[in-house]
């Protein structure tokens, strides 16, 4: 993994979820209303990117990946 992905994206700040919570509190402001965005995370981080989900004001989904592991989370904006 060390060969293929940037340094940034895995020792990243805020345990590793510095910027999926850049991305969503970012992220409506690129999508069309209803838009969904798609996010994979690490092993364990599901309950940081569920609690950032909701702080942020989406709702969404973790799904697991091949394995039944928690792996990427799909995110819809909440309408206001």
């Amino acid at each position: 993994m060390l060969d293929w992905e940037p340094h940034r994206a895995l020792f990243a700040d805020k345990g590793g979820l510095f910027f999926v919570e850049k991305l969503l509190r970012q992220g409506a402001l690129y999508l069309k209303p209803d838009g969904t965005l798609y996010v994979e995370f690490g092993k364990g981080q599901e309950k940081g990117i569920t609690r950032l989900m909701e702080e942020n004001g989406w709702t969404g989904k973790v799904h697991p990946d091949q394995y039944g592991i928690p792996r990427w989370c799909s995110a819809t904006k909440k309408s206001s």
